[in-house]
C-alpha cells in the first residue's frame, strides 16, 4: 500500500472496522435515496482505496449484470477489468469523474458511471487529503443524467462527515479508557444490531476479537442469552437515559460487574433508533484515579547512591526479585530508604506501567485503616460518602501497593490482608460482593516481625506470605564511605533546586561525617545537608556547620570509640600510638600546643583527638576557633 492510500493510524481508525461502519451507513443512506424510486434501475457501488469492490446495492438487474462480468465482492476495479472508467480515473486522481460507453472497457460499454472519492483530511496536515475509497452510481447508458453525479457526491460527502464525526468521538472515548458500544433496533426487524464499538470494550468484557468482528452483527453474538442481561437489553430497546448504573453483564459465560451509562438517539429521516452504551468497571475507574492522583513510582535502581559492599549486596538481591511476581518484605531501620527500594523494584518489574500506591500503615488512624485499604460502599457507616469510596488496593490494580510500617497494622485487619494475599480478592466495607485485584504487595518494616509473631501481635501465616522475598537494607553507619557520597549528592540536588552556588564538603567536614552514627540514617543526613545549604553562605561545608545542625554529633555513643578502627580505648587510624585513657585537661585550659599535639598523634583525626583530650568534638572545634586554629588543619 503506498503512502497516499494508507489509513491514518494516528487518527485512531481501524481500516476494517471503518469499512464495516461505512457499509452500515451506506445501506441506511441507500434506503433513504431509493424511497422516491429515483434509483430503480441504478446500482450503488463502494470501493476501497485500492479499488476493491466492497459493497454493491441497487437494482437486481444491475447487480446480476455486473456479477456476470465478474464484478463481485473484492474484485479490483482497474484498467484491466474496467478500462478507463470513472472509478479507475477517480481513484488515481482523487477527484470526481464520469465515464460512458467504451471508456469503461469492453465489459461495461453499455453503462454510465458517476464516481466521487472518499477523502479524509488528517488533523496533522489539513492541506493533505487521504483517499479511502469512493462511491459510484452505475446506470444504463441510455439513462445517463448529471443528477447521478450530484447524487454520488452527496453520498460520498455524507459518508466522509460521518467518518470524521466517528473519528473524533472514538478519540474522546479512547482517552477516557471506557468501553463504548452503539446498537440500533431499526436496522433489522426483530434484532438489536451493533453499529459501532471500540477496542476498550473487548478489554473490559475480557473477550477476544476487535470492532470489525462485530459491527453489523446482532448484539446476541456478543452477549449471552441469559436472564442477567435482561436489564441491558431493556435499556437498548427503551428510551430511559441511564447514568452510572451498576449492573452485571453475562458474556460468553463470564459475569462482568460494570458501571453503565446510556444515551439514546432517534432520527426518523435516517430510520435510526440507536442507543450508545458507555461501559467501565471499578478497576478502570481506580486506574484512572491512580494516574490522575500521581500514584506513580519516580525512582529506579539508578537513583540509589552508594558503593559500599553492604549496599551493593542489597541492590543485587532487589534487582533479582524485581522481575518476579512474589511479595516482597523490606527490612531496615527508619530512614534507610525502604520507600526508594520499593519504587525501584516496581519500576524494574513488568508492572512498571501500572500504578504505585504507597500507604503508611502507622500514619493512618486505627479506625480508618480498613476503609482506606479496602474502600467502602455507600451507607457502610455513618459519614460514608455517597457512591462509596475506592480503596488503596483497587487503586493499585495492575500495579504495586507499598505497605510501609506493616508491623503497625492492627491484628484485626491482618486477616483481611491475608485473604487478599491468598485469594487476590476482598470485599469493600458494607458490601457482600467480592472484588478481584491483581496487585503486587511490597511491605516494609523497621520492627522485628518475628518477635511480634512470638508476642501474638502479628499473624504468623501473614508474615510468611508477605516475606516470600526479603531484602535487608543496611543502616548508614555500616555503609563505609557512602555517607560522603550521599552528602555530596544531596548538596548538588539542593543547590540545583534552590539556584544557589554549588557547595562542597571540606576535608574536615567529610572526616566528621564519617565519624557520626546517624541514628536517623539517610533521611537525617539529607535533612542536615538541606539545612546547611539553606542557612550557610559560601561554597564549603565546614565542621562547625555540621555540629550546629546535628545535635547528636556531640552525644556520640561510647560504642563508636570502641570501633575496631580505634581499638578498645582510642587506637587512632593513621598512627601506631595507643592511648589508654583521656588527658586530664579541662577544655578552657587547652592551649594551641596541646591541641596540635593531640591532632598530630591521632593522625589528623579530630574526632579521635577530642576523645583523647576528654572533650566533645563540638568543644574542640569551638576552642580551636577561639585560638585561631580553625583553618590550621
Amino acid at each position: 500500500m503506498n503512502k497516499e492510500t494508507e489509513w491514518p493510524a494516528a487518527e485512531h481508525m481501524d481500516r476494517e472496522a471503518t469499512g464495516k461502519h461505512l457499509e452500515l451507513y451506506l445501506r441506511r443512506l441507500f434506503r433513504i435515496v431509493t424511497r422516491d424510486g429515483n434509483m430503480q434501475d441504478a446500482a450503488l457501488l463502494m470501493v476501497d482505496a485500492q479499488g476493491r469492490q466492497k459493497l454493491l446495492l441497487g437494482a437486481e438487474e444491475r447487480r446480476e449484470y455486473l456479477a456476470l462480468r465478474r464484478f463481485v465482492h473484492d474484485t479490483v476495479w482497474n484498467e484491466e477489468t474496467a478500462g478507463r472508467s470513472a472509478v479507475v480515473r477517480g481513484l488515481a486522481g482523487k477527484c470526481s469523474c464520469v465515464s460512458e460507453g467504451t471508456e469503461n472497457g469492453e465489459c461495461l460499454k453499455d453503462m454510465a458511471i458517476y464516481f466521487h472519492p472518499l477523502l479524509l483530511t488528517p488533523e496533522q496536515d489539513p492541506d493533505a487529503a487521504i483517499c479511502c475509497g469512493g462511491i459510484a452510481v452505475i446506470v444504463p447508458q441510455e439513462e445517463a443524467s448529471p443528477n447521478y453525479r450530484i447524487l454520488a457526491a452527496f453520498i460520498a460527502h455524507d459518508l466522509v462527515m460521518n467518518l470524521h464525526f466517528r473519528r473524533t468521538s472514538d478519540r474522546l472515548f479512547e482517552r477516557s479508557g471506557g468501553g463504548v458500544i452503539s446498537v440500533d433496533v431499526r436496522m433489522r426487524d426483530g434484532e438489536i444490531m451493533i453499529t459501532s464499538c471500540n477496542e476498550a470494550l473487548f478489554r473490559i468484557l475480557d473477550v477476544p476479537g476487535s470492532p470489525a468482528d462485530f459491527i453489523g452483527r446482532p448484539l446476541s453474538t456478543l452477549l449471552d442469552d441469559a436472564r442477567v442481561n435482561h436489564r441491558f437489553l431493556e435499556i437498548a430497546s427503551g428510551t430511559d437515559r441511564v447514568e452510572d448504573s451498576r449492573m452485571t453483564i453475562s458474556v460468553r459465560g463470564n459475569r462482568i460487574h460494570c458501571i453503565v451509562s446510556a444515551d439514546h438517539y432517534f432520527q426518523a429521516a435516517l430510520q435510526v433508533r440507536a442507543t450508545t452504551f458507555f461501559i467501565t468497571t471499578d478497576r478502570q475507574i481506580s486506574g484512572n484515579i491512580a494516574r490522575r492522583t500521581m500514584n506513580t513510582a519516580l525512582l529506579t535502581f539508578d537513583d540509589i547512591v552508594g558503593q559500599s559492599t553492604a549496599l551493593r549486596a542489597s541492590l543485587h538481591r532487589a534487582r533479582q526479585i524485581a522481575g518476579a511476581e512474589s511479595n516482597v518484605l523490606l527490612i531496615g531501620e527508619s530512614g534507610v530508604g525502604k520507600d526508594v527500594f520499593a519504587q525501584a523494584i516496581h519500576n524494574g518489574s513488568r508492572r512498571s506501567s501500572g500504578p504505585f500506591v504507597a500507604v503508611n500503615c502507622a500514619a493512618l488512624p486505627r479506625e480508618l485503616i480498613a476503609s482506606e485499604l479496602f474502600g467502602y460502599d455507600e451507607g457502610a457507616f455513618t459519614g460514608a460518602k455517597r457512591g462509596g469510596n475506592i480503596g488503596k488496593f483497587e487503586l493499585a490494580e495492575g500495579g504495586t501497593i507499598f505497605l510501609d510500617e506493616i508491623g503497625d497494622l492492627p491484628l484485626e485487619l491482618q486477616g483481611m490482608l491475608l485473604r487478599i494475599v491468598e485469594q487476590k480478592q476482598f470485599s469493600r466495607l458494607g458490601s457482600s460482593r467480592s472484588v478481584k485485584v491483581d496487585t503486587r504487595i511490597i511491605s516494609a518494616t523497621n520492627a522485628d516481625l518475628l518477635k511480634l509473631v512470638r508476642e501474638k501481635k502479628f499473624r504468623e501465616d501473614l508474615y510468611y506470605r508477605l516475606s516470600t522475598m526479603m531484602v535487608t537494607l543496611p543502616p548508614l553507619r555500616e555503609r563505609e564511605d557512602d555517607v560522603v557520597l550521599l552528602a555530596e549528592y544531596f548538596l548538588r540536588r539542593i543547590c540545583e533546586r534552590t539556584g544557589r552556588e554549588e557547595m562542597t564538603l571540606s576535608e574536615a567536614a567529610a572526616d566528621l561525617l564519617r565519624s557520626l552514627s546517624f541514628p536517623g540514617n539517610i533521611r537525617q543526613l539529607q535533612n542536615a545537608m538541606e539545612s546547611i545549604a539553606l542557612l550557610y553562605p559560601g561554597d564549603r561545608v565546614m565542621p562547625d556547620h555540621i555540629l550546629n545542625t546535628i545535635p547528636e554529633a556531640e552525644h556520640r555513643s561510647e560504642d563508636l570509640y570502641r570501633d575496631t578502627r580505634y581499638g578498645n580505648a582510642a587506637h587512632v587510624r593513621g598512627t601506631a600510638d595507643t592511648y589508654t585513657g583521656r588527658m586530664p585537661v579541662r577544655h578552657m585550659k587547652l592551649d594551641a600546643e596541646q591541641i596540635r599535639d593531640a591532632i598530630e598523634r591521632c593522625g589528623n583525626n579530630k574526632t579521635a583527638a577530642a576523645r583523647l583530650l576528654g572533650v566533645s568534638i563540638r568543644t574542640l572545634y569551638r576552642r580551636m576557633e577561639q585560638l585561631g586554629m580553625k583553618d590550621s588543619f
